[in-house]
């Protein structure tokens, strides 16, 4: 290729990431209200997972997440565990498509902390800063990816996308390789890439997938019960 025809194709190039990033910004600002609804909603559900007697917001918070995944579009459903369940959901583009799984908890710690100003599971905006116990820890995180994931989808990105909510995390993920053996066996996991927030060990992953072209042969997850020491899990997928 001459230097004029590389010219030209960077050029071309930087103009039509011009024309996405337009599009992006303005699927960002019609999402937002929706975001906002739906973490609101989530927020809400005091789904503390140490706390037994929150078992009925749990299993509210699962349900809810099945709703939110059906309405934009992508199957769902709730994978019963000997304890809380997880919820399994994404969108199948293709059988010859790379995968991606996104890892996310909606269970949350106790809120009896002095600083709470408001009730902790009522959700606000102000100046543009959601409050709320959950919000960025790790309600806010999922149905951001979430919408992230229908924004590829809908554009052509040529992935499976599927979204493991746990609902455990905060109290060590006792019940996570039983949950994953189950998700695996139904919707594969042939991971291109497994990532979430690291809400725990800052950038290390939550969940680390070993792949191979037949699917996940091992499942690697932290306990968070040690707080901020990575002490790794590992589950082989059968």
């Amino acid at each position: 290729m001459s230097a004029f025809s590389r010219a030209v194709a960077s050029r071309s190039e930087g103009e039509n990431m011009k024309g996405h990033d337009k599009r992006l910004d303005s699927y960002i600002q019609q999402v937002r209200p929706r975001f906002e609804r739906m973490l609101a909603e989530m927020v809400e559900q005091p789904s503390i997972s140490m706390d037994p007697t929150h078992a009925p917001d749990i299993r509210r918070a699962a349900l809810l997440a099945v709703q939110f995944l059906k309405d934009l579009g992508a199957e769902a459903r709730v994978v019963e565990t000997g304890g809380y369940p997880v919820v399994s959901g994404g969108w199948t583009t293709g059988s010859r498509h790379p995968t991606v799984t996104v890892y996310n908890h909606l269970d949350v710690q106790p809120a009896q902390e002095p600083e709470w100003r408001q009730p902790p599971f009522a959700f606000r905006k102000r100046n543009g800063v959601y409050y709320g116990r959950g919000a960025t820890d790790d309600k806010g995180p999922a149905l951001t990816a979430l919408l992230a994931g229908r924004y590829a989808v809908e554009h052509g990105v040529p992935i499976n996308v599927r979204f493991l909510w746990e609902l455990e995390e905060e109290i060590g993920s006792p019940h996570f390789a039983e949950a994953l053996r189950k998700a695996a066996r139904r919707s594969p996991m042939g991971c291109a890439g497994c990532w979430g927030p690291g809400s725990c060990f800052g950038p290390e992953p939550a969940t680390r997938i070993r792949a191979s072209p037949a699917g996940p042969r091992e499942i690697r997850w932290p306990s968070c019960a040690r707080w901020y020491t990575p002490a790794w899990t590992r589950a082989p997928v059968t």
